[in-house]
C-alpha cells in the first residue's frame, strides 16, 4: 500500500506545458578552451574548481514539468515533496548540497569592501569599470578579454561560471554588484556560501503557481473545437499550452537528484560513470526523454525510491558535508521506500534491484535507448523478425525435402 499523500494538482488537473532553462552548461567548454593550463590549474583549486569535469547536461523539461505534477503540498516552503509509486520523496538543500559539492552553510560574518577604481580593481582592470551589465555581454567580455594576470582571468572565469551555470539568469538581468566585490579577494569569495544562495534562487523559481496554470489551461482548452475538426482541434490544443524559464541551476534537480532519488529513472534516461564527488559530475545525459516515456517511468506502481538522500560514508569527510549535516544525522543510515532500514546490505541490495529492475523492465530499456541512438530501430527490429521467420521456414522445407528425396530413394 502506498502512502496516503495530498497532491498540490490532482491527476485529472495535469496539464502539459513547455519549460526551457536559461542556466547552460556550454560555460564549462568555454572555460576549458579559453584559459591556460596553468590558469586552469588554479581554477580547480577554487570552490568551482570540480564542477568543470561536468559533462555537458542536456535540459529535458518534460521531465520536470512531470514530476512537478506529482507535487505534494508541504507546510516547510524550503524544500519540496513529491511522490512516486505511492511513495514520498524530498528535494532540499541537503540533497542540492549532496549533488553539487558547494558550500551550503549560513552567510559567514564577511566585511567585503570593494576597491573601486583603485589599482588591482578587478572591476577596473578585467570589465571596464562597467558597474551596469548581463549575461548577455559577460559571455563575449569573458571570450574577448586577455589578461597577464592569471587570478584575473581565473576571477572572470569564475564570473561567468557563477552567473551563467549556477544561477541561470535572464541575460537582460542585471549581475549583482555583489558577486563583482567577493572576486576582489579570492579566499572570501571561495568560502562564500553560493551553494545555499544558488539552492534559494532554483527553489523559487521551481515553485510556480502550478494550480493557477492548471486553472488557466483547461479554461482556455475547452474553448477548441470536436468533431469532425479534430486537425483544428489539435492545433487549438497546442496553442494552449504556455511555456516559461527556469533559473538557477534546475540540472541539480532535472537529472541528478531524480535519477538518485528514483534509480529506474537513472537507469532509463541517463548513464552514470564513475565514482566522484559532488555526484553531479559522474551523470551523462544522452538525450532528452519525451513526455510520454517520462509519464510511464513516473506512472509505474512500487516504484522504488529514496526519501532523503544521505552522505556515503566518503562524502561524511567533505568540508561541503560537514558545514551542513550535524554528526548525528550523518549516522542514520538511507532511508528506502521512506523507511529506515537497520540491514546496510538489504539496502544496497534493494537500489540494485531498483536501478537494474526485473526481465521486462531492462527490455524496455534496451529497446528505448536504441531507439534514441538508431531512429529507425524498430523497422530494423520488425525485419529481424522477419528474416528469423524467412530462415525457420526454409529450414523446415530442407527437413521436407530430405524426407522426399529418401522415399523415392534417390540416394
Amino acid at each position: 500500500m502506498g502512502e496516503e499523500v495530498d497532491w498540490l494538482i490532482k491527476v485529472p488537473e495535469h496539464f502539459p506545458m513547455k519549460i526551457n532553462s536559461t542556466s547552460s552548461t556550454v560555460a564549462i567548454k568555454c572555460i576549458k578552451e579559453k584559459l591556460t593550463e596553468a590558469q586552469l590549474a588554479l581554477c580547480r583549486t577554487t570552490c568551482f574548481g570540480i564542477l568543470l569535469q561536468m559533462h555537458e547536461l542536456k535540459f529535458s523539461g518534460q521531465l520536470v514539468h512531470h514530476l512537478l505534477l506529482r507535487q505534494i503540498l508541504s507546510h516547510n516552503k524550503s524544500e519540496m515533496w513529491f511522490a512516486v509509486g505511492g511513495k514520498t520523496f524530498r528535494f532540499s538543500i541537503e540533497e542540492f548540497c549532496l549533488i553539487t559539492g558547494l558550500e551550503c552553510g549560513h552567510d559567514p560574518p564577511l566585511e567585503v569592501k570593494e576597491k573601486r577604481d583603485g589599482y588591482g580593481s578587478f572591476r577596473s582592470s578585467m570589465l571596464n569599470g562597467e558597474v551596469w551589465f548581463n549575461n548577455k555581454t559577460l559571455e563575449p567580455i569573458f571570450k574577448s578579454t586577455s589578461s597577464d594576470s592569471d587570478e584575473d582571468m581565473v576571477k572572470l572565469a569564475l564570473l561567468y561560471f557563477l552567473e551563467t551555470v549556477l544561477f541561470g539568469k535572464d541575460q537582460k538581468v542585471f549581475i549583482g554588484a555583489h558577486h563583482v566585490e567577493l572576486l576582489e579577494y579570492l579566499d572570501t569569495f571561495n568560502k562564500y556560501p553560493w551553494g545555499r544562495k544558488c539552492y534559494e534562487t532554483t527553489l523559487n523559481s521551481l515553485q510556480r503557481d502550478l494550480r493557477k496554470m492548471a486553472e488557466d489551461y483547461h479554461i482556455t482548452s475547452k474553448k477548441t473545437v470536436s468533431g469532425k475538426k479534430r486537425k483544428h482541434q489539435v492545433k487549438k490544443e497546442n496553442d494552449c499550452i504556455r511555456q516559461y524559464a527556469l533559473h538557477g541551476f534546475p540540472y541539480a534537480f532535472q537529472y541528478i537528484w531524480a535519477c538518485e532519488a528514483i534509480p529506474t529513472i537513472g537507469a532509463q534516461i541517463a548513464n552514470k560513470s564513475g565514482a566522484l564527488l559532488p555526484r553531479i559530475v559522474n551523470w551523462i545525459t544522452p538525450g532528452t526523454p519525451d513526455a510520454t516515456h517520462v509519464i510511464k517511468l513516473l506512472d509505474r506502481k512500487n516504484t522504488q525510491v529514496s526519501k532523503k538522500l544521505k552522505p556515503t560514508p566518503r562524502e561524511r569527510g567533505e568540508e561541503y558535508v560537514k558545514s551542513l549535516f550535524t554528526a548525528e544525522y550523518e549516522l542514520e543510515p538511507p532511508d528506502v521506500d521512506g523507511e529506515a532500514e537497520e540491514d546496510i546490505v538489504g539496502v544496497y541490495v534493494a537500489e540494485n534491484v531498483a536501478l537494474f529492475g526485473d526481465e521486462q523492465d531492462r527490455q524496455e530499456n534496451v529497446e528505448y535507448k536504441a531507439k534514441r541512438v538508431c531512429p529507425d530501430y524498430e523497422a530494423r527490429h520488425e525485419n529481424k523478425f522477419k528474416l528469423d521467420d524467412l530462415v525457420k521456414r526454409m529450414d523446415g522445407m530442407d527437413k521436407k525435402l530430405d524426407l522426399i528425396i529418401n522415399l523415392l530413394g534417390v540416394r
